[in-house]
């Protein structure tokens, strides 16, 4: 027997359909004689159907927890720095303004100066046509220093000190402080600590403050006509003088005779040189140090065939600072084709090494000190040399692809004497080493940044200046202008 009972699915088919009773479908074989069973009228089976409104509702999907992201877990470092950052600001000028009310308060206790050390400061005020009155004090300890307190500016010098110093030396002091105050530095500097204060994190904010403050003070030694006092230790030692330009002729001392008053080491460039012999508790030394101002040799340079060039580069020890009286690739850059050596001793000639890296021309000659009928010195310039090197194992095999970097580096040699990374032989004989230093400390064009050698292990080194005398790995060699220059295998030994 087959029913058919229809089902309605409300998933299935567009419309909605009513739910109508099952019919029961008769077999075809049964006849009327045979007894046909009962028939059976099943229960029918309705599903309603989903209204249009139920229908058309979308689906609710469950929600989905998803972990967090690499992102999200790293700490947001801002926030932190920002609170950091301000810290410091708030921090820093509380402490600021603390140390300048314990400063004051030292103050309190000074005394008026006696009557000879006061006329002498009001002397100086009236040469400067100063009408307003700034007190000279006396302080136990502190000083001498220009002040700024709320009833005005002041001049603080310590008594002891001050007793045990001839009238010229406070003289020289005295101006000193005046220039401060005639320079407007007490203000010049509080605004330096405000700019500062922002980057109060970044150490080279702190060292230009006090180079500032150093410049401040070698500007106010000059006006005071080169009167100054320092405090040395007791001992042998040197006072070593560079002035305030590079007009002053240099004198040369070797370092180890700085140290430990033997000869040799490397030169140090000075406009004063001073041996002392203090003893503990003897007071004040006053010594004179006479600088010898030097010669200017004026000259111009030109190309191969005369043409005109802009930026050279000129080598010498006459480009010397008082921050570093050892010569490491110092330099002068003369503009326009037009330079000058300053502070040139007429009696002595001085190696002078020119480079244009841009244009591959130099040269390397002795210039004299003195500059013949005033006329300026023309230099011509030649076309750069270059030299091919081998770099090799000590089994003799090349070093191919290698970087440069970890190779043995050029230097140039600009005064004879033993190379100062051969210490030990300039200290067994009591040699100046030269003045030397590496090739990429001046041509950054040619030489900074790393190379490879070949699968030969070869390498070219271009630029070379045409008679100046170059050092690689303990050889000396020179090149002509034009000219490449073969040198001998270097034997790289690995540690």
């Amino acid at each position: 027997m087959l029913f058919h009972v229809p089902v309605e699915l409300a998933w299935y088919g567009p419309e909605p359909r009513t739910a109508s009773p099952p019919t029961i479908a008769q077999s075809s074989n049964f006849s009327d004689d045979v007894p046909r069973p009962p028939l059976l009228r099943p229960e029918p089976v309705i599903m309603p159907a989903m209204t249009p409104a139920i229908a058309d509702t979308p689906a609710v999907e469950p929600a989905r927890v998803t972990a967090p992201s690499a992102a999200a877990k790293r700490l947001d470092w801002r926030a932190p720095a920002l609170w950091i950052w301000l810290a410091g600001m708030c921090f820093l000028p509380v402490c600021m303004g603390l140390a300048y009310l314990r400063f004051l308060r030292q103050l309190s206790a000074s005394q008026a100066a006696p009557e000879s050390w006061a006329i002498q400061w009001q002397r100086l005020l009236n040469e400067q046509g100063i009408r307003r009155t700034i007190p000279l004090k006396v302080t136990e300890r502190l000083g001498p220093a220009l002040c700024w307190t709320p009833q005005g500016h002041r001049v603080f010098v310590p008594r002891r000190v001050w007793q045990e110093l001839t009238p010229r030396q406070r003289e020289g002091i005295l101006r000193h402080e005046l220039a401060h105050l005639q320079r407007g530095d007490l203000w010049t500097m509080l605004l330096a600590r405000l700019l500062v204060l922002p980057h109060w994190f970044n150490p080279f904010a702190w060292w230009a403050l006090r180079r500032q403050a150093e410049c401040a003070e070698w500007a106010c030694d000059q006006v005071a006509g080169g009167v100054f006092q320092m405090a040395v230790p007791p001992g042998r030692g040197h006072l070593l003088i560079h002035g305030p330009t590079t007009d002053y002729i240099q004198q040369v001392i070797g370092s180890r005779t700085l140290h430990n008053g033997q000869p040799g080491g490397r030169r140090n460039y000075v406009h004063g040189l001073v041996p002392l012999d203090v003893k503990l508790g003897t007071g004040v030394h006053e010594v004179t140090v006479s600088l010898r101002r030097g010669a200017t040799v004026k000259g111009r340079l030109v190309g191969p065939q005369d043409q005109p060039v802009s930026d050279v580069l000129m080598l010498t020890t006459l480009a010397m600072s008082p921050v570093d009286l050892e010569w490491r690739g110092s330099s002068i850059t003369a503009r326009g084709g037009q330079f000058e050596l300053h502070g040139c001793d007429p009696r002595q000639t001085y190696h002078v090494a020119f480079l244009d890296p841009k244009n591959q021309w130099g040269t390397a000659l002795e210039i004299p000190g003195r500059q013949p009928a005033g006329e300026p010195l023309t230099v011509h310039l030649a076309p750069c040399g270059t030299a091919e090197v081998r770099f090799v194992d000590p089994d003799g095999r090349p070093l191919a692809n290698e970087d440069t970097d970890s190779l043995p580096s050029l230097s140039i040699v600009i005064t004879p004497g033993p190379s100062y990374f051969q210490s030990n032989t300039a200290r067994k004989q009591g040699l100046l080493s030269a003045d030397e230093d590496f090739v990429a400390n001046f041509d950054r064009q040619h030489y900074w940044g790393s190379r490879k050698t070949d699968q030969d292990g070869r390498c070219t080194l271009p630029a070379l200046i045409p008679g100046a005398k170059y050092r690689l790995s303990g050889q000396d060699f020179t090149v002509k202008p034009g000219e490449t220059h073969p040198l001998p295998d270097i034997v790289v030994k690995r540690r």
